[in-house]
C-alpha cells in the first residue's frame, strides 16, 4: 500500500480513497494504538475530494473497502479524523503524484456479446446521442471487423480516408506496435458532424493483424515481458490518451461478437461492460461462455500485473465490472409482457442465464455493480423494422429521423417517441457516471 495509490471501495462504488501515507506493522513502533500499522487516507465523493485526512488501522482500512460498513466506520469515528489540507504543511504529508489529484477520469464501458445480431451497434448509437445531448463529451471506439458503428456514424468518405496511412483508424493507431517499430501513434478521432460531444475512433477490417499479434504476446506478457505487455496494453492506453486530451468523460466501445484475444484486451481494460441480449437459445447460451471467459482474464491479467517490473507501464485492471444486459428485438405486443408469447418463454429465460452464468460468476471478484432493487435488466428496446434503413442512411438517430428523411405518416411519431425506449438505459448509466 503506497502513498497516492487510490481504491474504489467495492460497495460505494462513487467512493475512492486515496492513501497519503501508510505505515506497515512492522514499522508502527510501540504505540499500542498503531501496532497493528495505520493508513492515513483522504475521501473522494463522486469525483470530488474531501479536504479532510484520515487515519484508520490498515485492517479497518481494508474493512471499507471490501465491506459495507465503509461510511459507518468513518461517521462512527473508527477513522479518525486528522486536519485538513490546507492545514498540513507539505513537508509533513507526500504530494500525491498529478494523475491522482486531476479529477476523478472518465469511465470505459463496452457494450459486449459475444453472439452476433443482437442489436449492439444500434443501441451504442442510440445511447451515445442521448448521452451527449446531456451534455457528456463521449468517445466511440468501433473495434468490431464489421466496422458498422463507423458506417452509422461517418460518410464513406470519412471512413475511406481513415484507412489512409494518415488516417486515425484503430488499425493505423495501433500498427507501429503491430510493426515493432514505436508506440501507438497520437492521432486524434473524428468528431461527429455538427456535434461537439460525439468523437469516433473509426474501425479497420485489418486490426485482425493486430489480433494475431495479441494472441501470439499474451504468455510471454504474462511472464513479465515488457515489451509485450505494451503490445497487450496498447489500446488501452490510446483510448486513455485520446480521452483525456478531448475531455470525454465517458468512452463506448463496440467490440465484435467472440471471446478472442482483442476482447480479452480491451474488455479488461474497461471499467464497466453491458451486454445486449436477443430473446433467444443462442444469446442465453452465449452467457455462459461470457461468465468464464472473464474469470479466466481476471486471473491472467493479476499475472500481468504481478510479472510487470516497470511501473510506468499503464496496464488496465483487469476487472470489468458487470453493469447488465439489454433484451432487444423483440416483437411488441400489447400484452403483459409486451412481446409475443414466444419472445417471451425466452425472455424468461435470460434473467436466470445472467443470474447464474455473469452475475453469480463475477460477484465473488468484485466484478458486479450492485444495484438497489438487484435489477440488472436495464431496459427493454423492440424491434424498430422498418426505421432502423432510415436511420443507418440518414446516419443519425431513429429519434432525430423525420420527414426530411424520407419518413412518412405514423413512422413519423414513431421515431420521434422511440427515445422511450433508450432513456432509462441513458439514466442507469448516469446513474455511474455522473
Amino acid at each position: 500500500m503506497k502513498e497516492g495509490y487510490l481504491f474504489k471501495m467495492v460497495h460505494k462504488p462513487d467512493w475512492m480513497l486515496q492513501v497519503i501515507d501508510a505505515v506497515p506493522a512492522s514499522s508502527a513502533g510501540k504505540d499500542k494504538e498503531r501496532d497493528k500499522g495505520y493508513v492515513k487516507y483522504q475521501l473522494i465523493q463522486q469525483g470530488v475530494r474531501r479536504r479532510e485526512l484520515y487515519e484508520a488501522t490498515q485492517d479497518d482500512f481494508i474493512r471499507m473497502l471490501i465491506t459495507d460498513e465503509g461510511d459507518d466506520l468513518i461517521a462512527s469515528g473508527t477513522s479518525t479524523q486528522l486536519t485538513t489540507i490546507e492545514e498540513t504543511e507539505t513537508s509533513e504529508w507526500p504530494v500525491v503524484s498529478e494523475i491522482d489529484s486531476e479529477k476523478e477520469p472518465m469511465k470505459i464501458i463496452s457494450i459486449f456479446n459475444n453472439k452476433g445480431g443482437v442489436g449492439k451497434t444500434t443501441y451504442l448509437y442510440h445511447v451515445a446521442h442521448l448521452l451527449a445531448k446531456k451534455g457528456k463529451k463521449v468517445l466511440l471506439v468501433d473495434l468490431d471487423a464489421q466496422c458498422n458503428l463507423s458506417a452509422y456514424a461517418i460518410t464513406d468518405k470519412e471512413l475511406e480516408q481513415s484507412w489512409n496511412d494518415r488516417g486515425n483508424s484503430i488499425w493505423n493507431i495501433v500498427k507501429p506496435v503491430y510493426e515493432r517499430l514505436g508506440d501507438v501513434r497520437n492521432r486524434k478521432p473524428t468528431q461527429l458532424r455538427d456535434n461537439d460531444n460525439l468523437f469516433l475512433v473509426p474501425g479497420d477490417v485489418l486490426l485482425s493483424n493486430f489480433e494475431d499479434t495479441l494472441g501470439n504476446t499474451w504468455s510471454s506478457a504474462k511472464g513479465g515481458d515488457l515489451g509485450d505487455l505494451r503490445v497487450q496494453s496498447a489500446i488501452y492506453r490510446y483510448i486513455k490518451k485520446m480521452a483525456k486530451q478531448i475531455e470525454a468523460g465517458i468512452v463506448l466501445l463496440d467490440l465484435g461478437p467472440n471471446l478472442g484475444a482483442l476482447n480479452r484486451a480491451v474488455l479488461s481494460s474497461s471499467h464497466y461492460f453491458i451486454v445486449p441480449i436477443s430473446p433467444d437459445l443462442f444469446s442465453i447460451r452465449g452467457t455462459r461462455n461470457l461468465g468464464d471467459k472473464l474469470v479466466g482474464w481476471h486471473k491472467e491479467w493479476n499475472q500481468c500485473k504481478a510479472a510487470c517490473t516497470d511501473e510506468s507501464i499503464d496496464l488496465p485492471v483487469g476487472q470489468p465490472t458487470f453493469l447488465g444486459y439489454v433484451t432487444q428485438q423483440h416483437n411488441v405486443r400489447s400484452n403483459k409482457e409486451g412481446m409475443t408469447k414466444g419472445w417471451a418463454l425466452f425472455g424468461d429465460r435470460v434473467h436466470d442465464a445472467v443470474q447464474a452464468n455473469i452475475v453469480d460468476k463475477l460477484k465473488n471478484l468484485d466484478q458486479v455493480y450492485e444495484w438497489k432493487d438487484s435489477n440488472w435488466n436495464l431496459g427493454k428496446i423492440p424491434n424498430l423494422h422498418s426505421l432502423i434503413p432510415y436511420s443507418l442512411e440518414a446516419r443519425k438517430p431513429v429519434f432525430e429521423c423525420s420527414s426530411k428523411d424520407g419518413l412518412t405518416g405514423a413512422h413519423i411519431s414513431s421515431a420521434r417517441e422511440s427515445s422511450k425506449f433508450f432513456e432509462p438505459i441513458v439514466e442507469r448509466i448516469l446513474q455511474v457516471v455522473p
